[in-house]
């Protein structure tokens, strides 16, 4: 037989409306609607005017709002074999036989018989029905449905989200409406049916589409068919967006804190605000409640986090640490933000601290500044005190409070290019006997730019005035002052050429750089060293005009830095595949100022840098750094890195790290598949410094691990497991070992403790599987 088609319901009474939005100049979105007919009749002019283009604005997913009396006047389209019309009491119904489709927009159904009542909008379906409507997919052997609410039940059904990628069965499906579904006795999983590694099951499982979550009663968590868990009642995302309720639990095992269980809570408090509560028991601290809370509004966002232990029973005390970041803008005229740390005892982070960075905290900041513009000025108003612990209470930083600051930057003034710094700053220092006092500086630069095509020259004048008062008296007084004028002179040519690299075409640059600087010399034995500090030598150091931090010191200066560099930029795509640097500084006499304890410099000549780094093919890159003392015939200072990249999740770091009688490391780490689905992970980051370093802070004295990691993670298409140790120095002969172990459910969330933050930190390049769900569909199931 010749197939069927009618259309058995009336056309639309009305025009469809077609929205466009059409944002405003203002940019803010709030546009006017201009409605069209389906006819292409014009129903409205825009408000906005016909000179200026019309911007569309994206739609994350086709939604087409309509009432329920425009939902019952869309027409049904139906196709079958076989197609007969009966009257009844409840009005005609038409009976579609033999490969039978019925379409409306939105749903589209399929069955081997399809019986239609118009007046009431119902369905009835039998014999292999598919019905497909907001990217769901159900399958079963009978179906009632009706098609104006979408409310229906739909007998031993398998079903599939295509819009979040899970699937599951149940013994029967009853539709509230097209986004939210009721299953009695069902199943939900992400995994192929062919390897259903995992399933929940619940004697009652709702699935809310609208608000993407899913809530079960007398539920049963299950692997490859065992019963892992039983929960009386269980609430789930359906995606990524945000919900209250608990959070999956985590087990951690800390070596000073002992085995722990986490229970968090998440409160979605608003659209721009929440808050998580995370009580921890741990067999050796005992409990350990912690807090965060995040906030994004108008004028400022940041976040508050409070950790508190009543009574730890290792120390028989309370203990607690408390962090607060945040950032603001435009209040009363005014940006800035805010740095707020600290903790109840020198030991917390050696006994909670579960990573290097947070174990090596000594100076805890407590810092809030403002900034404001005022026409060509810019105020900042800073203070700045610390928290110092463990070893640095012997030598704490100086404090700021307060401190203000004023800077004026003016660009070709005729030519001339002029900066002004003004900085008036109150230090302050626990440590018993230290100087303390205040500081004014007032340093002005003007510089004239001479640029060509491939060539600049830059003459620049400063001027750095100084005054302190102290709070004791010096050889000098209570007070001094001190100004001095630098002058210095930047060049350099940018030389290129066609050439070839690897096989490929490239531009090859070469480029010549002279930057001299002259400071006449004072002497600033009298002057405190409230911020300054010797510069380690580097690139960026041979280009400056003071080889000290800070304003306390101004190096005497009367020296020539010239360097070279060569670069390999692949034409095609602009990839800078090889690059080449090498400078060095050539002093004309011997510098007298200096830091007190350091000793002074006599050599006529700078320690060479060299520099390479290159992006292969194949994956390999390189990245490396020398410093070479020619007198000595010695390195001071190398640095080198390797990394290996070749594909997929094949991942291997390599590098060294060394400074004389500071440190010496090597550093290696990878991630790399062993075997199907299977991937090695690991880090050691090992000191062989065979002496005390210099600095009193740093943790490792003598060779010896400084941190490591060992894991590995087992990955398929809906399921993964990470198991992680990660050991690291905390202070001088201590270490910590941490724990975690995660298994990630695709489509149910993340049991046990996270270890992507450290894994990032300890692998470079690390990310995780893409095991994420599938994104919606835009246009799915709309015929």
């Amino acid at each position: 037989m010749t197939a069927l088609a009618l259309a058995v319901s009336a056309a639309l009474a009305s025009a469809w409306p077609a929205r466009s939005w059409a944002a405003d100049a203002d940019g803010t979105g709030r546009g006017q609607v201009a409605s069209q007919s389906r006819r292409g009749g014009r129903a409205g002019a825009p408000r906005q005017p016909v000179d200026q283009p019309v911007d569309l604005q994206l739609a994350p997913a086709l939604d087409l709002p309509l009432t329920t009396q425009e939902k019952r006047e869309l027409p049904v389209f139906g196709s079958s074999q076989r197609m007969t019309t009966q009257p009844t009491q409840n009005g005609p119904v038409t009976i579609f036989e033999g490969e039978a489709e019925l379409r409306k927009i939105g749903t589209s159904l399929s069955a081997r018989r399809i019986e239609y009542w118009r007046d009431l909008q119902r369905v009835d379906a039998v014999g292999d029905v598919t019905i497909e409507q907001a990217g769901t997919r159900v399958a079963g052997p009978r179906l009632q449905l009706q098609l104006d609410s979408g409310k229906g039940s739909f007998e031993s059904p398998t079903y599939d989200l295509t819009t979040v990628g899970v699937r599951g069965q149940a013994n029967r499906i009853d539709f509230e409406g097209s986004k939210l579904m009721q299953l009695f006795n069902g199943s939900f999983t992400s995994c192929k049916p062919d390897n259903e590694a995992w399933r929940l099951e619940a004697r009652q499982l709702d699935l809310d589409l609208e608000r993407a979550r899913g809530y079960g009663k007398d539920a049963r968590f299950k692997v490859r068919d065992h019963t892992l868990l039983r929960m009386p009642v269980v609430m789930f995302p359906l995606n990524d967006a945000r919900q209250s309720g608990f959070l999956f639990p985590t087990v951690s095992i800390n070596s000073r804190s002992g085995l722990g269980v986490t229970a968090p809570y998440y409160f979605n408090l608003a659209p721009n605000y929440d808050l998580t509560v995370s009580p921890q028991i741990t067999t050796r601290r005992g409990i350990r409640l912690g807090n965060e809370f995040r906030f994004l509004t108008r004028p400022a966002q940041g976040n508050v986090r409070l950790d508190y232990i009543p009574r730890d029973s290792d120390t028989k005390h309370a203990r607690h640490s408390y962090e607060s970041t945040g950032i603001f803008s435009r209040v009363l005229g005014w940006n800035g933000a805010w740095n707020l740390q600290g903790v109840s005892d020198d030991n917390y982070f050696v006994d909670y601290s579960n990573t290097l960075i947070d174990a090596s905290e000594r100076s805890l900041p407590r810092e809030m500044y403002f900034t404001r513009s005022m026409g060509d000025w810019n105020m900042m108003v800073r203070g700045i005190r610390y928290q110092n612990i463990l070893e640095a209470r012997l030598a704490p930083p100086y404090e700021k409070v307060p401190q203000l600051q004023f800077t004026n930057n003016k660009v070709d003034l005729d030519g001339f290019d002029l900066t002004t710094l003004v900085d008036l700053t109150q230090f302050r220092n626990p440590r018993p006997g230290a100087v303390e006092g205040a500081r004014m500086v007032v340093n002005p630069q003007i510089s004239y730019p001479i640029q060509g095509g491939g060539w600049f020259v830059t003459p620049k004048l400063g001027l750095h005035a100084s005054y302190y008062s102290l709070n004791r008296e010096s050889t000098t007084g209570r007070s001094m002052s001190r100004v001095l004028p630098t002058f210095s002179v930047d060049s350099g040519i940018v030389l290129e050429r066609d050439s070839r690299w690897l096989g490929e075409a490239t531009t090859q640059t070469l480029e010549p750089r002279l930057f001299y600087v002259r400071t006449p010399y004072r002497n600033q034995d009298d002057v405190p060293v409230f911020d300054s500090a010797a510069t380690d030598l580097s690139f960026a150091q041979l280009f400056s005009e003071n080889s000290f931090t800070g304003h306390d010191r101004i190096a005497d200066a009367d020296h020539l830095t010239a360097a070279l560099v060569s670069r390999q930029i692949e034409s095609a795509t602009g990839v800078e595949r090889l690059r080449l640097a090498v400078a060095e500084r050539f002093y004309f006499s011997s510098q007298d100022v200096t830091i007190p304890g350091q000793p002074v410099r006599v050599d006529r000549r700078s320690d060479i840098l060299l520099a390479a780094g290159g992006d292969f093919r194949g994956g390999h890159s390189v990245n490396a750094g020398v410093q070479y003392a020619i007198k000595d015939r010695r390195v001071p200072r190398l640095n080198l890195s390797y990394r290996y990249r070749p594909g997929g999740r094949k991942l291997f770091n390599a590098g060294v790290r060394y400074q004389s009688k500071e440190y010496a490391q090597w550093d290696t780490s990878l991630a790399w598949p062993i075997a199907s689905n299977w991937t090695a992970l690991g880090r050691i980051n090992y000191s062989f410094l065979k002496q005390n370093p210099a600095n009193a802070s740093t943790a490792t004295t003598k060779p010896g691990l400084v941190e490591g990691l060992l894991g590995v993670e087992y990955a398929e298409d809906c399921w993964a497991v990470r198991v992680v140790a990660h050991r690291f120095v905390t202070t001088t002969h201590k270490t910590s070992t941490v724990g975690y172990v995660q298994f990630d459910l695709r489509g149910l969330g993340h049991f046990g403790q996270d270890p992507f933050g450290i894994l990032t930190r300890n692998i470079p390049g690390y990310s995780l599987p893409d095991n994420n769900l599938a994104p919606a569909v835009r246009y799915y199931g709309y015929e």
